[in-house]
């Protein structure tokens, strides 16, 4: 390989380094920025979830139900199809226990943790748990 064909290739590469580079960036930012918006919805949503908990009050109660109502359609913009069923089914034992007048049923629990589990798998959270092995 003579001289011009190293420095052509050389300025090849340097140049492609040149062009992606912003590329890879500006992608890198708009995956993060996604991820903080999915982190504030999902952070209102567990703020109106846990307020509903928290309510002894029936028009309080209605009150976070319609905003969790609301809460739904965010989600499905911002969140992956797991993490909007799981809301949504959360939305449906809101409304009902607001409809019944009552108390949230047991299933609130599950759903709430299937919830949680969808929420930190679309943020990246999960925990993977790693078995070690030792020998002896």
């Amino acid at each position: 390989m003579d001289a011009a064909t190293a420095g052509l290739i050389g300025a090849a590469i340097g140049m492609s380094g040149t062009v992606v580079t912003p590329l890879v960036n500006n992608w890198l930012s708009r995956r993060e920025k996604r991820r903080e918006i999915r982190k504030t919805t999902y952070s209102e949503a567990f703020r109106l979830l846990g307020r509903l908990l928290m309510s002894e009050d029936f028009e309080e109660r209605k009150d976070l139900a319609m905003q969790i109502l609301t809460q739904v359609s965010e989600i499905q913009v911002v969140g992956s199809n797991e993490t909007s069923q799981a809301f949504f089914r959360l939305a449906q034992i809101a409304n009902r226990v607001l409809l019944n007048n009552s108390k949230l049923p047991d299933s609130y629990g599950s759903a709430l943790s299937d919830f949680i589990g969808a929420v930190q798998r679309d943020l990246g959270m999960a925990s993977k748990k790693k078995r070690l092995r030792f020998k002896l």
